[in-house]
């Protein structure tokens, strides 16, 4: 309904001055931040009777919500979220959470804060993509989700980011190492190893609802990295057949030779898992590996595939040259691409600057198999 001023929607004789004069002010504030079709009158309430001087983390949270880009609005939500000792559940409630999710991720260095906040976005986005397919399906707990399931996503991938961050990227050979550093530095190794496979699966389940398949192979692989396989529940078939041909090299120009590595005899074989049910790489494996007498007799030199060497110009995309120790390139890596993915994410079209992330991770997939090949020959030298 228009009105000409504020004075026609809270004056004497309305319905919202006769709450405010039986049931006083704050009552008032709290009914018009509890229905979010009137956010619009709560701006004009505080704009008639000034700021709120309350202490209901609820209605300085609807206020941020109200206000959400302006400073003022940021001074509500800050007072509001504190109140209610960060609980991430009351994020959930908002319609513009992003900036309250930015303030979680760069004053706390507590990681079972963050992953607890991870958690709660995930299971709305779990809710959200369930429903999808489940119209009848509901759960109270998100009676008042105000998130799309697309922006679900993208605070996933901000706040996995920052989770993963926080905890550092870690590796099954890092774990491996750590076996050597006595009991407590392996559990610590083994729980952040478990605690970055969940981050990186919220990620890569994340960005499949986004429809960006280059990230969803990015994550797969860093899940891959951990020890956790690529293997991901939810993700479809084809990207998982993609990944294991870019793993085994077949996406590569071919010599015509089948390498080792991609070969397997009757002790390697896939099928001697089927007791405990194949996977998808036992089952690529049967598929595109060839069948030999004895592994051991094949030579070791045999490859599939001719790698495009990595450049001077590969190199300085990342600020990094051929001495740079492989763990910070690795780093580097991992730091610019956030900042790709965040024009990803922030541009008008999902899809805008996907191109930029394929040309990162091409010239940066050069550049691990440099620092493969220089491992594996340290390796024969040390021999």
């Amino acid at each position: 309904m228009k009105t000409d001023s504020i004075d026609d929607l809270f004056g004497p004789e309305t319905t919202w001055g006769e709450i405010k004069r039986f049931q006083g002010r704050e009552a008032l504030f709290e009914i018009l931040a509890s229905t979010h079709a009137l956010k619009d009158q709560l701006i004009a309430y505080m704009k008639q009777e000034g700021p709120y001087d309350g202490d209901n983390p609820k209605i300085m949270l609807a206020i941020f919500d109200a206000l959400h880009e302006k400073e003022e609005g940021l001074i509500y939500g800050l007072k509001g979220f504190e109140k209610l000792s960060r609980d991430p559940k009351a994020l959930l409630e908002l319609k513009h959470p992003d900036r309250l999710i930015d303030y979680v991720m760069i004053i706390s260095n507590d990681v079972p804060e963050l992953s607890k906040l991870l958690g709660e976005f995930r299971g709305a986005m779990n809710y959200l993509g369930y429903k999808s397919h489940n119209f009848s399906y509901y759960d109270k707990k998100y009676s008042k989700l105000q998130l799309s399931l697309e922006e679900l996503a993208k605070q996933v991938i901000v706040i996995g980011t920052g989770v993963a961050n926080h905890i550092g990227h870690m590796t099954f050979k890092n774990y491996i190492n750590s076996l050597e550093e006595g009991e407590k530095a392996k559990d610590e190794a083994f729980n952040k190893l478990l605690l970055l496979r969940d981050v990186y699966v919220d990620m890569a389940l994340a960005a499949q609802i986004l429809g960006s398949k280059q990230m969803v192979l990015d994550y797969m692989g860093l899940h891959d990295e951990t020890g956790g396989g690529y293997e991901i529940k939810g993700i479809p078939h084809e990207i998982l057949d993609e990944y294991a041909s870019h793993k085994c090299g077949m996406d590569t120009a071919s010599t015509g030779e089948v390498p080792r590595s991609m070969k397997y005899d009757s002790l390697s074989s896939p099928l001697n898992k089927i007791i405990f049910g194949l996977g998808h790489y036992d089952i690529f494996r049967l598929e595109h590996f060839t069948e030999v007498p004895d592994l051991s007799k094949e030579p070791k030199e045999g490859t599939s595939a001719k790698v495009q060497p990595a450049t001077e110009e590969d190199f300085a995309l990342f600020g990094i040259n051929r001495k740079t120790p492989w763990e910070k390139a690795h780093k580097e890596y991992r730091s610019l691409m956030m900042g790709v993915y965040s024009a990803v994410f922030n541009s008008p079209s999902l899809h805008q600057n996907t191109g930029e992330v394929q040309k990162f991770n091409d010239a940066f997939g050069r550049i691990r198999e440099f620092y493969r090949q220089n491992a594996l020959q340290k390796q024969q030298t040390e021999a």
